[in-house]
């Protein structure tokens, strides 16, 4: 926000806990309105009302966020007051996404709800506010033109599920003369095609239906890059990137829906143990990805590389299975145990999205692997929002997630704190006690950055003593841009800015760029 929205940087003073930020006075809504403090305070509110359905959303901001303070009569000044300093407070505001509030909230509605009332557990809302947040929250609202206005280059024109979306260059943008590489427009429009097939994909790029793609498959992306054709036309890269996939195990069931399979570190471990990582790296991604130790990017210096990675070890997986009493007592193959006067074997489901590839196919190499020590997997795939849904509530044995991250400060707490547990945030897992939630609250207040990567690396370790994730590797993005545009690719998601493409009129290539910090 404040490289592109603010006059400068904001101003922090002596306590560490309010920033001063004073808006630039020349940007404008569509309508020619400007962008004033009373559309931030409108924004905020929303993104931490207990009435808007942004669970997942709201964890990375109240931490960071008590409340907005104005000043009489100054539109483009404001206050961010924090709860206590915090590495992340600088950037918070960054990841706020701005709305209109003359369209949003004409007469004025969320002035009732007062900041306070956004973290008191007792709030009730008045028959209007409960009136408004209904419709704010309606899914015809949230795909409409009409509503979905903004302060960037481009203004939507159409969306139509699962096919493409629409934009189009703004006449007369407040940005226009602006130099960021977050303010450029230089293509007139934009279509981003929907396609949900690999193999769609694939022919799209073969074909020069599309001129640019980050989600291309990794067996995919290979055999292009073996084609003359397709070197000719595209520029492409396997480049690493902030993120990594995960299995999570439930360490604190109810006892009834789910039983206590991972309640025991020693399971846990010898899980991690089973999981053939290296196997899943070469087979599924063909070498184009990382070991991972950790919950943070091995692109960041914070990085724990001295965290030893889980080898594939089949007997020492099998002894600790021992030692926690999983042991197959019938005969039949697999380790059972009893649990409340009942016989259990060890048999779970693992929840993966249905749509995420290789997602079914890396399930099915666990299943195999787990099944060699005695623990058999029902592979169970789920729609997106189902997946997260029984996630978020801690309904599921075992998962395979993904989870993106940034070049940007991220606050361990919306991962690992045990109030994301509680709260049902996404700490989906149950990690965390009074002493990990004590270091991760001394990692978000060292301000000083030698201490903080002691503090974060102890939290690293902790994380995986307890190992309430198996982390099996950071995939590398596979992006491909055609030639006939300049345009960078970075390791920041979505590794293009397609707001900065330019049309060459020979043919050219693109900068390959490890982050958006070069």
């Amino acid at each position: 926000m404040a490289n592109v929205l603010c006059i400068g940087d904001p101003v922090l003073d002596e306590t560490g806990t309010r920033l001063t930020y004073t808006l630039r006075n020349d940007i404008k809504w569509d309508n020619g309105e400007p962008f004033t403090v009373e559309d931030v305070v409108f924004s905020v509110k929303l993104i931490l009302s207990p009435l808007t359905h942004n669970p997942q959303a709201k964890s990375n901001f109240t931490n960071s966020i008590q409340s907005i303070e104005t000043f009489p009569g100054d539109q483009y000044s404001f206050v961010l007051v924090s709860p206590a300093p915090l590495r992340g407070n600088k950037e918070v505001m960054s990841e706020v996404y701005f709305v209109q509030q003359s369209i949003w909230d004409p007469k004025d509605v969320l002035a009732e709800l007062k900041f306070e009332d956004c973290y008191n557990e007792k709030f009730v809302p008045t028959d209007r506010l409960k009136k408004w947040f209904e419709e704010f929250n309606a899914p015809n609202r949230s795909k409409n033109p009409e509503y979905l206005t903004g302060l960037g280059p481009y203004k939507l024109i159409e969306w139509v599920d699962d096919s493409y979306i629409l934009l189009e260059k703004k006449k007369n943008w407040w940005g226009d003369s602006d130099t960021s590489i977050l303010l450029q427009n230089n293509p007139d429009k934009i279509i981003f095609k929907i396609i949900k097939d690999e193999s769609a994909t694939y022919f799209a790029i073969r074909n020069e239906n599309i001129d640019a793609v980050n989600r291309l498959g990794m067996t995919k992306l290979i055999k292009l890059q073996k084609h003359e054709y397709f070197n000719a036309s595209y520029q492409s890269a396997f480049i690493d990137q902030y993120a990594y996939n995960y299995l999570g195990m439930n360490m604190r069931p109810d006892g009834i829906t789910h039983l206590p399979f991972f309640t025991d570190v020693r399971v846990r471990r010898a899980i991690a143990h089973l999981v053939p990582a290296d196997d899943i790296i070469k087979v599924m991604y063909k070498g184009k990805a990382g070991r991972q130790v950790s919950f943070l990017s091995s692109l960041k210096q914070e990085y724990a590389h001295d965290i030893p990675l889980v080898e594939w070890n089949k007997e020492a997986a099998e002894r600790l299975l021992d030692e926690a009493g999983w042991k197959d007592t019938d005969g039949d193959n697999i380790r059972d145990k009893v649990i409340n006067g009942e016989k259990v074997p060890f048999r779970f489901r693992l929840n993966y999205m249905s749509d995420a590839a290789p997602s079914k196919e890396i399930c099915l190499m666990i299943k195999e692997n787990l099944y060699k020590a005695g623990l058999d997997v029902i592979p169970n795939p789920l729609e997106f929002s189902l997946f997260y849904e029984k996630a978020f509530t801690h309904d599921f044995d075992a998962l395979m997630g993904a989870w993106m991250g940034s070049a940007l400060y991220e606050d361990p707490s919306q991962l690992w704190h045990s109030s994301q547990w509680s709260n049902f945030g996404a700490n989906f897992c149950g990690f965390g006690n009074a002493k990990s939630d004590s270091l991760i609250d001394a990692c978000n207040r060292e301000m000083n950055d030698s201490l903080y990567v002691v503090k974060i690396r102890e939290l690293q370790k902790m994380v995986a003593d307890e190992q309430p994730y198996v982390f099996l590797c950071s995939p590398q993005a596979r992006v491909a841009i055609h030639r006939r545009f300049a345009a960078g690719i970075y390791s920041e998601k979505p590794q293009m800015f397609v707001n900065e493409f330019q049309l060459l009129s020979g043919g050219g290539g693109t900068a390959i760029k490890p982050d958006l910090t070069q």
